[in-house]
């Protein structure tokens, strides 16, 4: 037996994020971020007035993953994106 579930990118994509304002990014400000980027390191971050204030920016608690490593979400992919920030943040806190 096989089992295919189609669905609209689209409404997976708005499903599952909830977009903000960068007026409003303060309010989400948290210990740690995990943000999606293919082309921003720490340092732009840090460096952005807006980004900057916030405490996981200024104390480098931010993990950056390429689109590629965040866009699956099938059960593996899931897993595996899992595992990974697991595994960063346990590193974050030994140090």
């Amino acid at each position: 037996m096989r089992i295919v579930i189609t669905y609209n990118d689209s409404q997976l994509f708005l499903a599952a994020h909830k977009p903000i304002s960068l007026e409003t990014l303060g309010e989400y400000d948290g210990d740690y971020l995990v943000l999606t980027s293919d082309s921003k390191k720490l340092a732009d971050y840090q460096a952005d007035p807006i980004w900057g204030k916030l405490q996981a920016v200024q104390n480098g608690r931010v993990y950056i993953w390429g689109e590629e490593s965040s866009w699956f979400q099938d059960p593996i992919a899931v897993l595996s994106q899992a595992e990974l920030l697991a595994d960063w943040l346990v590193a974050e806190a030994k140090k």
